[in-house]
């Protein structure tokens, strides 16, 4: 932003009853800092924008090797809630040829392991989205 400099010596006339002319030496300092400003000013913006474009890259670079490792912890999970599973379901056709040879019970038996079935399910579930 440039400073108007009539204002500024009007400023400066009206404070301190001093008049100033634009080609006075305390003028052309107020040019000066304003060209030292400008050219600073631009070279700060450059770097600030510089470095939010390595802030940005990094931050992407990190997230993306931290997603990877998140899928491959997603990915074993799942392979072991599948195999627990799997196995439940053995176990449930297990329970359920025992089952028809006792009548007695049954679907109280299948019921509880079930439960168990969808408690433990739920549980790694749980695990996965926290």
């Amino acid at each position: 932003m440039k400073i108007d400099k009539k204002e500024l010596i009007r400023k400066i006339a009206e404070k301190h009853q001093v008049i100033l002319t634009e080609d006075d030496p305390l003028i052309m300092m107020v040019t000066l800092n304003e060209v030292i400003f400008d050219f600073y000013g631009d070279a700060l913006e450059q770097r600030i924008l510089s470095n939010g474009i390595k802030f940005q890259e990094e931050f992407d670079r990190l997230l993306k090797s931290h997603e990877i490792s998140i899928k491959g912890q997603i990915q074993f999970l799942v392979s072991e809630m599948e195999q627990i599973i799997s196995r439940n379901i053995d176990y449930n056709k297990e329970v359920l040829l025992k089952v028809n040879r006792d009548k007695k019970n049954c679907a109280l038996i299948l019921l509880i392991s079930l439960i168990f079935s969808l408690l433990f399910f739920g549980a790694n579930l749980w695990l996965l989205i926290r």
